[in-house]
């Protein structure tokens, strides 16, 4: 666009200054009368091809940029996945060596590497199963029933038969993590009791806990996982869910209703 601005300025500048009129060519050859339409049919064909051609290879770049990223993008997973890999080796050895000598620290790694299995795999999908997202949960329940005391009434009651729905993942888990982060308490009796139910595609999630007094300040504090959850809420589900927090002095509790079609 810039070199076709540049050639016409300066044409018409050499017009405009040698005081030369289009009109007078004619007169002085008229051949130059039948080829003149020719040069401007021409002239608007070339600058139709310059922009074409400028469209052609902006996407070319444009293609070979989302490759490039789309690279790195699968370095990077690569990289990442190191690690994992070795944790999930040491996990398998661990519950190899332990399944004979203590069948319940065995199950107990068992269901911590189905969980890391869960959040550093399936979670990368938009949707999960409902049945694996329950999956996890069940398993998180039952390894922190592990670090409770009898000062500790845990009451859960969660899908045993899942229909085959989908669901965004670890959007339940939040609640459930906060209920055990600041609701159990040693030295004080605590009480926490979780609930999902499901009616055709309405899922219903129950969480309520009782405030200890020893971790008062750090609740107050805290709530960011739940705020993340409230803004995913809102994007996936804009007019799909309800989700009811009470927060007294004593009792947290929170009701969620999400409609799953």
């Amino acid at each position: 666009m810039l070199a076709i601005v540049t050639v016409f300025l300066l044409s018409g500048g050499i017009f405009f200054f040698s005081n030369f009129s289009p009109g007078i060519l004619p007169e002085t050859n008229p051949a130059i009368e039948k080829i003149f339409p020719v040069i401007i049919v021409n002239a608007l064909l070339l600058w139709l091809l310059a922009i074409v051609s400028s469209i052609l290879w902006t996407a070319y770049n444009r293609l070979k940029q989302t490759e490039s990223e789309k690279l790195s993008a699968q370095i990077a997973s690569l990289k990442s996945q190191i690690n994992p890999h070795f944790l999930f080796n040491t996990l398998n050895n661990i519950y190899a060596t332990a399944i004979d000598s203590s069948p319940k620290t065995a199950d107990m790694v068992d269901k911590l590497s189905e969980m890391m299995r869960y959040t550093m795999k399936d979670t990368q999908q938009d949707f999960v199963l409902l049945e694996d997202e329950i999956n996890y949960i069940s398993n998180f329940i039952e390894l922190q029933k592990l670090r409770l005391d009898r000062s500790v009434k845990l009451e859960y009651h969660l899908l045993e038969d899942t229909p085959a729905l989908r669901i965004a993942p670890m959007l339940l888990v939040p609640f459930i993590e906060n209920a055990f982060k600041h609701g159990v308490n040693s030295e004080q009796k605590s009480r926490i009791r979780i609930e999902i139910t499901i009616d055709r595609t309405e899922l219903q999630l129950s969480v309520v806990n009782n405030k200890v007094d020893i971790q008062r300040d750090i609740s107050e504090r805290s709530g960011l996982g739940i705020e993340n959850t409230r803004h995913r809420l809102n994007l996936i589900y804009p007019s799909k869910h309800l989700l009811v927090i009470n927060d007294t002095e004593k009792e947290f509790f929170v009701s969620l209703y999400i409609n799953l079609q």
